[in-house]
């Protein structure tokens, strides 16, 4: 891979809508069962979203993280400690979009919820105890039903809006805009259908006054209606660029009608449980809102997210290691205390020296002790990971991750890595900066395919990094310039003063004979690199760049 050429670009919205094609149009690949999307979170942090689907068989897989940051960050004075906090993941499973979703067991869980519902509405013989069995039972059913009905919106809605994509591309029409917009409009058809049961079981008298279940039908359609805005945004844009192209209007009306259709019903749902816009572009609801929108996120996404716990390994040598420095001076000590006794001086010409010596190693003993401890750690965490993640949910074990962190030199750098860095520079000069390099990695085994309710499952990984403590030491965020004008004059100009720093992603699935240490991108097959340059100035992050790699 050495000889490899390399070519990285910016990534012009041309671009950006080749690459949206190539993911929608289902075009096979190696890494097609691996997604990594790197974003902008906020002004402090970035995220590395990993999407891993769970295969017929165990798999593993590493992701290589590689920051490139100008000296102006001052990497080289933090520890390796400090740094490593400032990386911190979350692991939930969701619903891959490119799998078959079976809608018949959610329209199952929403008869088995009418069918708990009608029993609890008809328990007034029931002891205590029983009822709250049955309420028990209501509870678990909708937090399910959220879960897995969150999961199947955000499905359609993504794939509702690459099929409106692909329309107007023209990639679809071996099957004509006809078939191509009855597609399209049948799966928003099941989706109204999904919605229209449930609203169903909640709107029955003897749900109305179970509070969870309210929650659920308040749930959905927030998330229902998100769904709907962010097809109708994408279906005018596509609109608007299908004028160019030869797609008769009549589609693109029929589709509009749909829409406003399905937004109707969702206006009547507000109407009768009192919404409004007005009320909600009061501050004090609006606020109210977010919060509570946040809450029931959280609530119902529970069913999802997995247990994780973390382990620092380090932690878990360091007593052994201990143990194992004290002993170790206690045995020289002992040999240097046997050989300076009495006895020993008699038959040895150099008996004083050996019992000074004894006494100097009594004083250092306890210094000794901790330089046998810190050799030895030094010597086995090379072998081992800074940190290890174990995954279980309810139903068992799931897998581990593994996590590496270093700061490198840049001799310790592959030259396919360093060939992308340099070949990502906007101008010459960038090509002779020195920059620090921190390198995470990151080693994934999972257990063979995972299911939620006969549903195939997937592993999401949020890895946030938080990159606060490096903007402190840039310099202000506004600079003047002087610039000379054609006629003469001097010209004095306040820019905005930014800093560029870039990271590469490198993601493999199932390596073969697998180091997780020491293998490195020149020996690893079939490696799928990812390019970003962000931009920061002293106030945050401003924006992720991805680049084209080719």
């Amino acid at each position: 891979m050495e000889n490899q050429s390399f070519r990285v670009e910016n990534l012009s919205l041309k671009d950006l809508k080749n690459e949206v094609l190539h993911i929608a149009s289902g075009t096979s690949s190696d890494s097609e069962a691996w997604e990594i999307i790197l974003k902008r979170h906020d002004d402090h942090n970035l995220e590395l979203k990993s999407m891993l689907q769970f295969q017929k068989e165990s798999v593993q897989g590493v992701v290589d993280l590689y920051f490139f940051l100008p000296k102006n960050v001052q990497l080289r004075s933090y520890n390796k400690y400090e740094i490593s906090v400032d990386f911190f993941s979350r692991q939930r499973l969701f619903i891959p979009q490119n799998s078959k979703f079976r809608l018949d067991e959610l329209k199952n869980k929403l008869i088995l919820l009418e069918k708990i519902i009608s029993s609890y509405s008809h328990s007034d013989a029931l002891l205590h105890e029983e009822k709250q069995i049955i309420l028990q039972d209501i509870y678990s059913q909708v937090q399910s039903l959220g879960a897995f009905m969150g999961e199947y919106i955000k499905a359609i809605s993504s794939k509702a809006k690459k099929d409106l994509t692909l329309i107007q591309s023209h990639l679809r029409n071996h099957l004509g805009f006809k078939e191509d917009f009855a597609d399209l409009m049948n799966k928003l058809e099941a989706l109204n259908d999904l919605v229209s049961a449930l609203r169903a079981a909640t709107d029955k008298v003897e749900a109305i006054n179970i509070p969870v279940v309210q929650l659920l039908d308040e749930y959905i359609h927030h998330l229902y209606v998100e769904a709907l805005g962010k097809i109708k945004d994408i279906f005018y844009q596509n609109k608007r660029l299908g004028k160019e192209t030869t797609i008769p209007e009549t589609y693109w009306n029929e589709f509009d009608d749909k829409l406003k259709f399905y937004l109707s019903k969702e206006m009547l749902y507000q109407k009768k449980h009192n919404i409004t816009l007005k009320q909600m572009s009061q501050l004090e609801n609006s606020e109210l809102l977010i919060v509570r929108l946040g809450q029931m996120k959280k609530f119902f996404q529970a069913k999802m997210f997995i247990q994780v716990l973390k382990k620092q390994t380090i932690k878990k040598l360091t007593e052994p290691m201990a143990a194992i420095g004290a002993s170790f001076a206690a045995i020289a000590a002992g040999v240097v205390q046997h050989y300076g006794s009495p006895s020993a001086i008699d038959y040895s010409f150099g008996g004083i020296s050996i019992a000074m010596f004894g006494m100097a190693l009594y004083v250092l003993r306890d210094r000794l002790k901790d330089l046998g401890r810190n050799y030895l750690l030094n010597y086995v965490v090379r072998f081992l990971p800074d940190s290890e993640y174990n995954l279980k949910t309810e139903n068992g074990h799931l897998g581990k991750i593994k996590e590496w962190i270093k700061i490198l030199d840049p001799s310790e750098i592959s030259p396919v890595i360093q060939a992308i860095r340099k070949k990502s520079c906007v101008s010459e000069a960038e090509n002779y900066l020195q920059e620090d390099v921190i390198h995470l990695k990151r080693h994934f085994s999972l257990i063979k395919e995972m299911s939620l309710d006969g549903n195939h499952c997937a592993l999401q990984d949020n890895l946030r990094i938080n990159l606060e403590r490096y903007l402190k030491h840039l310099d202000d965020p506004q600079k003047d310039i002087v610039l000379l004008n054609k006629d003469g004059h001097f010209s004095k100009v306040t820019t905005n003063k930014v800093y560029y720093f870039y990271i590469i992603v490198d993601y493999q699935l199932s390596p073969q004979n697998f180091d997780s240490k020491t293998q490195n991108h020149d020996e690893q097959s079939k490696v799928k690199s990812d390019v970003y340059r962000v931009v920061m100035n002293k106030n945050g992050l401003l924006k992720v760049k991805p680049l084209l790699l080719t």
